[in-house]
C-alpha cells in the first residue's frame, strides 16, 4: 500500500489543480463579462440621452413652484413662521432640481437663469422674512417680480405671476 500512496497523493493534487484551474477560468470569464457590462453602463447611450431630454418638462417644475408660491403667500400673510419656512424649503428644492438638471429649452439656459434669478431671489426673500413678517407682502411682490423678469428673459413674457387673491387649495389652514 505504501507504493500507491505517492500515486494517490499525486492524483489528488492533480485533481485539485484541475478544479482550481476551471474555477479560476470561470471567474476570469465572469469578471470579463462584468467589466463589459460596467463599461456599457458607463457609456451614455444616445437614445437614453435624447429620451431624458424629452422627459424634462419645465412647465411641471413651474407648476410646482406656482403652487408652493401660492401657499407661501397665505402662510406668510398669516404670520405662520413654521409653514412659511416649509414652503420656502419646498420651493428651494424644486429650484435646485431645475438648476441641477442643466435644462436648455430652445437654446435658453433655463437652469442658469433659475440659479441667478430664482434661487438667489428666493434665498434673499427668505432671509428678509427671517427678520419679521411686517414687510412680507412687499417682499413677496419683489420676489414675484423677479420670477416675471426671468420669464421675460427666457422668452416667456406672456407668463406673468401675481399676488394670489385666494388660496389654491381651500382645505388647508394657513394660520397658526
Amino acid at each position: 500500500m505504501k507504493n500507491y500512496l505517492p500515486l494517490i497523493l499525486t492524483g489528488l493534487l492533480f485533481g485539485a489543480v484541475l478544479i482550481l484551474y476551471f474555477n479560476i477560468t470561470t471567474l476570469q470569464e465572469e469578471n470579463a463579462a462584468l467589466k463589459a457590462d460596467i463599461a456599457a453602463l458607463q457609456q451614455p447611450q444616445e437614445e437614453e440621452i435624447e429620451h431624458h431630454e424629452e422627459e424634462v418638462e419645465v412647465a411641471i417644475f413651474m407648476q410646482r413652484l406656482q403652487v408652493y408660491a401660492n401657499k407661501l403667500y397665505f402662510a406668510g400673510i398669516n404670520n405662520n413662521e413654521e409653514l412659511t419656512h416649509f414652503y420656502f424649503h419646498e420651493m428651494e428644492e424644486v429650484m435646485e432640481e431645475v438648476v441641477e438638471a442643466n435644462i436648455v429649452d430652445e437654446g435658453v439656459e433655463i437652469s442658469k437663469f433659475m440659479q441667478s434669478m430664482g434661487l438667489e431671489s428666493l434665498e434673499r426673500f427668505e432671509g428678509e422674512v427671517e427678520e419679521g413678517f411686517d414687510q412680507f407682502e412687499a417682499q413677496y411682490t419683489t420676489f414675484i417680480t423677479n420670477c416675471n423678469s426671468c420669464h421675460a428673459v427666457t422668452q416667456h413674457p406672456f407668463i406673468r405671476i401675481k399676488q394670489p387673491l385666494t388660496p389654491i387649495f381651500d382645505n388647508q389652514a394657513y394660520d397658526k
